[in-house]
C-alpha cells in the first residue's frame, strides 16, 4: 500500500494552467487515499501494543477508558441505563471475540464488553467492585441465556424510553420553530447564490472554466463543513473517518 505514495510527483512549481493544477490535487488526494490505510494499520498496530483499558466506576456512571501514552478515548455509560451483567466465557457477543473471557453489560439493549481473558476470581471481585460503588446493584447472570438477554434488552429499553421521555418534558424546554423571516431569508440567500453566476457571465464576461472554478469551490467548501461535522460527531475518533473521505472526496474534486 505504500509503493503509490513513493511514485508521487508532487511538483506545484511547475503548475501553468488549470490542466496541472487538476493533475497536481489529483495526485495529492490520491496518495492521501492510499495514506489512510497505512495509518490505519500503523495505528491498530499501535494500539495492540501500547494500548491499556480501565475502567472507572462512580455512584451514576461507568466510564470505560481505552489509552495509549497518554492519548486515547473514553465512553461514559450512566447507571440508570445499564442492566444484565455477566461473566461471558464463549463467543456469544458478537466483535468481542478477541477478549476471551470478560464481562458484559446492555446499555440501553446494545452489549457493551469490558476486560481480557479474566479469570472466575477476577471477574468476580471486578463485578463485586462494580456493585460496591453503584447505588443499586447490577443483577450478575454467570451464562448466557439469549431469551433472559432478549426480555432485558426489552425492558431495559422500555425504561429507558420512559426515562428520557420524562427528562424532556421536565427538562428540555421546546425548541423554537423557523420564523417565516428566517425562511425568506434563507430562499433570498439560494436564488441569490445561483443567480451570482449568471450575473458575472452576462455583465462580465466569464468563461466556462470560470463557472467550473466557482462550482468546485462550492463543492470544496461543502466538504470542509462534512469534516467539522464528523469531528463534531465522533471526536477524536473520527480521524480515520476524516482522512478516508478527504481522499476519496478529494480524488472526485480533481477528477471534475
Amino acid at each position: 500500500m505504500s509503493i503509490p505514495l513513493f511514485s508521487l510527483n508532487l511538483n506545484y512549481s511547475q503548475m501553468n494552467d488549470m490542466f496541472d493544477l487538476t493533475s497536481f490535487l489529483f495526485s495529492l488526494f490520491w496518495g492521501l487515499g492510499w495514506s489512510a490505510g497505512i495509518l490505519i494499520m500503523v495505528c491498530l498496530a499501535f494500539l495492540l501494543l501500547f494500548a491499556r483499558e480501565r475502567v472507572i466506576v462512580e455512584p451514576a456512571s461507568i466510564t470505560i477508558l481505552i489509552e495509549a501514552l497518554g492519548f486515547g478515548a473514553q465512553a461514559r455509560y450512566e447507571h440508570r441505563y445499564i442492566s444484565h451483567l455477566r461473566y461471558i466465557t464463549d463467543r456469544t457477543i458478537p466483535g468481542a471475540d478477541w477478549r476471551k473471557r470478560h464481562l458484559t453489560f446492555d446499555y440501553l439493549g446494545n452489549p457493551v464488553s469490558l476486560g481480557f481473558d479474566l479469570d472466575q476470581p477476577e471477574a468476580a471481585a471486578l463485578c463485586q467492585k462494580i456493585n460496591a460503588t453503584l447505588s443499586s446493584p447490577i443483577p450478575i447472570r454467570p451464562t448466557f441465556d439469549p431469551d433472559a438477554l432478549g426480555k432485558a434488552a426489552e425492558r431495559a429499553a422500555e425504561q429507558a424510553q420512559a426515562q428520557l421521555q420524562d427528562s424532556d418534558r421536565a427538562n428540555i424546554p421546546s425548541q423554537p420553530t423557523d420564523s417565516p423571516e428566517t425562511g425568506r431569508l434563507s430562499r433570498f440567500l439560494l436564488i441569490f447564490s445561483n443567480l451570482f453566476p449568471l450575473f458575472g457571465a452576462l455583465f462580465f464576461g466569464w468563461q466556462i472554466s470560470d463557472l467550473m472554478l466557482l462550482f468546485w469551490l462550492e463543492s470544496a467548501i461543502i466538504g470542509f463543513f462534512n469534516i467539522l461535522k464528523m469531528a463534531k460527531i465522533d471526536g477524536i475518533a473520527a480521524i480515520f473517518s476524516i482522512v478516508f473521505f478527504i481522499g476519496h472526496f478529494g480524488v472526485f474534486m480533481s477528477a471534475t
